[in-house]
């Protein structure tokens, strides 16, 4: 029997699929029942796409969750990516209405204006509208991904919005797409039904139908009827989240901090350091190899190791690791400027506290067109203050500000705190200091080591720089002219804008002293009577060291010679004729002599020459070749300056990748800062550090980075 054009039916929905039998007519022929399995079949297909369509709905709104929790902080980038996707998007809403247009709701079919044939094509053609909808989200999506891949594979920075924002779009194309199929299996149904299964059935009645089911059956047959479209509507959040995942956990992001990894040591009590050693053993204690680009210093308790991104305090004894730290992400700068304003590693004068400065990762500020390309902005600082002894960090900041150490405190920037307590101690632009305070307020004199107890700050008014006690600020004290310092890689001491400061002790021009400028000279250098004082007695702190000790007659401080050993040294007096081969650089004026005249050691309290220092300050590091019999070996050596015995290590075959005479490794034995004058050829060098001297040969090739560390005791004094 042919379907009545006008009859109307109850539309399936998806709570309907247990309604009795007795709502419909009773199947009085095998066609009848023919019928109603086919009715069941579109119910149940109903069903599943009005399950899908909600899914879809609920994954929506899940991707727009993700949108705004899980961006990358990079600004323009919703910009970009509606740039690329609104014509997309426009086209899917554009083929969503023509699928709309082609179902509407309900649509009945005569029989005889066409037959079965021409029925399923015309709407395989009117479905057409629904692939096409998953077609133009598709391609749009891939636009996105492809944004999404370019940054994260050039800057390795994760968009997380971008992801968030191409799944939200696949699943927009799902939720019209399924609209679209839903429509038409409402409005089709086989020609010869009775009844069509469109019929309205608002969600607040299928919400009083869910609730008089649960009322009036048990909840497992509740949950058997409804688990399987449950589950069907929870499959698109699902797949969201896992698209969303995958790609996201695990890498960075513009915003995110470096990972910092911290392991920390005992405490030692301070009459259990080991001393500075005076004078080298024979034979190296021990033995560590090195990676690229780590270097050492020294620590309260030993040497410590600046690798690339932290640093690693070392037992003097026998090389075992006390603490680490390490900032994976972040850069540590060159500690070889570490008393200048660009230096990355800052000691206080007894060495129990270091502050090291790191750059960080690149931040990006902005999305500037939709290839991908990130507007990069000014690194970022951090400036971390470790206690050498166990590793503790006592404080981490962002920012590069000038800082300086005593003993006791830190002055970052303006601010003053206490290394003990990590208390806030004063603020320069709260007090008034000289008549400077606000915004023109007193500032730290230069970035580096201060005295034990006394900072250096510098006056704009004024333009020159005092001494401030950190326990009393506003009771300044004038510095003496600072002897200036020469680095080997400056050309000139005006470059260098701080002073050299070992263990609270510096370098100035004695006052009324005499100066001395040889007749061949035209530069500016001259020959100036100086001597070493301490900080804390220029400030009239209580129970200082006020005392000043001769040094002679000097142009500068060998800076070079001063850090590695530890001790305050300087360069002998100019020559008084003119070198045949002199150079813009004041280290071939001493080429002959050396560059060791005086050295005052700080522990000890006393002056010495060359000829008398026992110790690194005016000792010569390099590999040497010795013969024996037919073989010539090679020998780590040190040779002190006062002639007594030095170490002599062998050195296993292969160690060194030129012979051991090659002038890369100092055969000639030069002293420090002869043999560090020129820097990229000079592969061996050491520095004093509590406990043992630190040799350090670079291994490997010339350019690997590699490098074996050697430790050498000796009797401390």
């Amino acid at each position: 029997m042919p379907p009545t054009p006008n009859d109307n039916t109850a539309d399936v929905t998806s709570d309907d699929t247990a309604a009795s039998t007795a709502d419909s007519p009773e199947p009085s022929s095998q066609h009848d029942v023919a019928l109603e399995n086919r009715r069941q079949r579109h119910r149940r297909i109903i069903a599943a796409l009005r399950s899908l369509r909600f899914g879809c709905l609920l994954a929506l709104i899940a991707a727009t969750i993700l949108y705004f929790t899980c961006r990358s902080g990079i600004t323009k980038v919703a910009g970009s990516l509606l740039s690329l996707s609104w014509k997309g998007m426009a086209l899917t809403v554009f083929l969503w209405a023509c699928g709309v247009v082609l179902w509407p709701e309900p649509r009945h079919d005569r029989p005889d204006s066409r037959s079965r044939l021409l029925a399923a094509i015309r709407s395989s053609l009117m479905l057409l509208p629904a692939a096409l909808v998953l077609v133009s989200a598709g391609y749009t999506t891939t636009s996105v991904i492809r944004l999404w891949r370019t940054v994260f594979s050039t800057y390795t920075v994760n968009l997380g919005e971008a992801l968030a924002y191409s799944a939200g779009i696949a699943t927009f194309g799902l939720l019209l797409s399924t609209d679209v199929l839903l429509r038409a299996a409402r409005a089709t149904f086989e020609p010869y039904a009775r009844q069509s299964l469109y019929g309205s059935d608002p969600i607040s009645s299928r919400l009083l139908d869910l609730r008089d089911e649960l009322r009036t059956q048990p909840w497992r047959s509740t949950a058997r009827a409804r688990g399987p479209r449950a589950l069907l509507a929870l499959v698109p959040v699902m797949a969201l989240v896992a698209s969303f995942t995958v790609p996201y956990i695990g890498h960075p992001s513009a915003s995110r901090r470096p990972v910092i990894a911290q392991t920390t040591g005992p405490s030692v009590n301070a009459d259990q350091l080991p001393e500075y050693p005076s004078g080298f053993t024979s034979q190296a204690m021990w033995t560590k190899n090195l990676p690229p680009e780590q270097n050492v210093t020294a620590g309260a308790a030993g040497p410590v190791i600046l690798t690339q991104d932290g640093a690693i305090g070392l037992n003097p004894r026998d090389g075992a690791t006390l603490w680490s730290y390490q900032r994976k992400g972040s850069t540590l700068w060159s500690y070889q400027h570490e008393g200048s304003a660009a230096g990355g590693v800052i000691h206080s004068p007894d060495g129990r506290y270091m502050a090291m400065r790191f750059t960080e990762p690149d931040v990006y500020a902005s999305l500037t067109d939709t290839d991908g390309r990130l507007e990069t902005s000014m690194p970022a600082f951090a400036t971390v203050v470790l206690d050498t002894i166990t590793g503790a960090t006592i404080f981490d900041w962002r920012g590069d500000s000038p800082l300086q150490l005593t003993d006791s405190a830190v002055l970052y920037g303006t601010t003053a705190y206490s290394l003990t307590d990590r208390s806030k101690m004063w603020d320069l632009r709260e007090l008034t200091i000289n008549g400077a305070s606000g915004s023109n307020a007193a500032q730290a004199g230069y970035s580096g080591t201060a005295g034990h107890s006394t900072f250096i700050l510098t006056l704009p008014s004024e333009k020159r720089d005092v001494l401030a006690p950190q326990n009393d600020p506003t009771t300044t004290h004038g510095l003496p002219t600072l002897t200036p310092w020469s680095s080997s890689t400056a050309s000139s001491s005006a470059t260098n804008p701080g002073p050299v400061v070992i263990d609270g002790w510096v370098v100035v021009d004695k006052p009324g002293g005499k100066q001395v400028k040889p007749s061949w000279l035209k530069e500016k250098r001259r020959d100036t009577e100086v001597q070493a004082v301490n900080l804390d007695g220029l400030a009239g702190i209580p129970g200082a060291d006020t005392r000043a000790y001769e040094l002679g007659m000097t142009s500068e401080v060998n800076e070079t010679a001063s850090r590695q050993s530890g001790t305050l040294v300087t360069f002998p007096p100019l020559p008084a004729e003119e070198p045949p081969n002199s150079s813009p650089s004041p280290l071939p004026l001493w080429e002959s002599s050396g560059t060791v005249g005086s050295v005052f050691n700080p522990r000890t309290l006393t002056v010495t020459t060359a000829a008398q220092t026992p110790g690194l300050a005016a000792a010569s590091v390099g590999v040497t070749q010795v013969t024996s019999g037919e073989t010539i070996e090679g020998r780590l050596t040190v040779k002190p300056g006062d002639g007594s015995p030095g170490a002599s290590i062998p050195l296993a075959p292969g160690t060194t990748f030129s012979p051991p005479g090659d002038r890369l490794y100092n055969p000639q034995l030069k002293d420090l800062a002869l043999a560090d004058g020129k820097h990229d050829d000079n592969l061996v060098t050491a520095v004093a550090t509590p406990g043992a001297t630190i040799i350090m040969l670079q291994t490997g090739t010339r350019f690997s980075g590699t490098s074996r560390i050697y430790a050498v005791g000796g009797e401390a004094r």
